[in-house]
């Protein structure tokens, strides 16, 4: 799995953005995005909500625990009825049920205005 630094490195270009333009988003200097892509620091957890954000990636993304950009477009379809899962086996709709279930219970209570969890 790539690590945080690769995983913003390679978004930032997919938008053809540059360190600087980053920076100036999130409000930070661009030889700071620079610092980040390297490894040579990270960002706090309220920047690495904006980096998700301005992405339209989970933080997880980003953090490279997993390899599914945005799991609510995925859960999304399939709630909304959509026929993209007709061919997966039943073990995988198993397997979005539970993630369901925990989006469900890591989101439970929050409010608009609430920090991003």
């Amino acid at each position: 799995m790539f690590k945080f630094q690769e995983r913003l490195s390679q978004l930032r270009k997919e938008k053809n953005c540059t360190q600087e333009d980053l920076g100036a988003i999130l409000g930070v200097t661009g030889r700071t995005v620079g610092h980040w892509e390297v490894g040579r620091n990270e960002p706090d957890q309220e920047t690495l909500g904006k980096i998700a954000d301005y992405f339209g990636v989970s933080i997880d993304y980003l953090l490279g625990k997993t390899d599914i950009r945005n799991p609510y477009e995925i859960i999304a379809a399939y709630s909304s009825g959509g026929d993209m899962y007709t061919d997966l086996p039943p073990e995988a709709i198993r397997e979005i049920e539970s993630f369901k279930q925990y989006v469900y219970q890591k989101w439970r209570g929050w409010k608009p205005g609430d920090p991003p969890r």
